[in-house]
């Protein structure tokens, strides 16, 4: 079996596929302006589609493209959005995060919850805004250090399993060095578990 294998059998029959909860999807979606309701929304790494029936529930009149690079993902996503009749709304498409073929300025909000991490944080920031309207936004959680003492033993596993992992100051700046901000929305979650923040940075969202 290849590391992909043992991924997806260990969450097989999962309903949420990364770290979050509906309660954290809310408290991040809140802070987007109703104002700007989104006419197009691109969920990036959606799995079977938890976040993305969120998304679709906030956003009533939203058209939602949702991409996972693993079928069965996407067959019972679209399964689902055909369950709840909203299937003329809600496409589920099977596609890499590393590969995406939209035409530029296609969405109106880019959202990635808990998957971002995969291709990077600061290089889907600078690719994936090519895929954003004018005005638009991104809305992404990324793993942060929440202190500056983590223990040994957490430093060791985040620098062997993600060494790019950054704290909230760290993870601003590469906003800023993407030329997207402030049109960026982070969710930083704590890379021990232990606690999470939410406080305003201009016009940038740390939830």
């Amino acid at each position: 079996m290849t590391k992909e294998d043992y991924f997806y059998e260990a969450f097989q029959g999962m309903e949420r596929l990364g770290p979050g909860s509906r309660e954290s999807t809310e408290k991040a979606l809140a802070f987007f302006p109703r104002k700007s309701q989104p006419v197009r929304i691109l969920d990036v790494g959606c799995g079977v589609g938890t976040h993305t029936f969120l998304l679709a529930s906030h956003f009533p009149k939203a058209d939602i493209t949702a991409i996972d690079s693993h079928s069965p993902y996407i067959q019972t996503l679209n399964q689902s959005a055909a369950a709840r009749g909203i299937s003329d709304r809600v496409h589920g498409l099977e596609m890499s995060m590393f590969d995406m073929t939209f035409e530029k300025e296609s969405f109106d909000l880019i959202w990635s919850e808990g998957a971002i991490y995969i291709i990077g944080f600061e290089r889907g920031l600078k690719e994936w805004k090519r895929f954003l309207k004018p005005g638009g936004f991104q809305i992404c959680s990324e793993i942060s250090w929440l202190k500056d003492d983590p223990s040994r033993e957490s430093l060791d596993f985040w620098q062997s399993a993600y060494p790019q992992i950054g704290t909230i100051a760290e993870n601003l700046r590469r906003i800023e060095d993407a030329d997207i901000f402030p049109k960026v929305i982070l969710s930083a979650r704590s890379a021990t578990g232990r606690r999470s923040i939410m406080l305003p940075y201009r016009k940038t969202w740390i939830a």
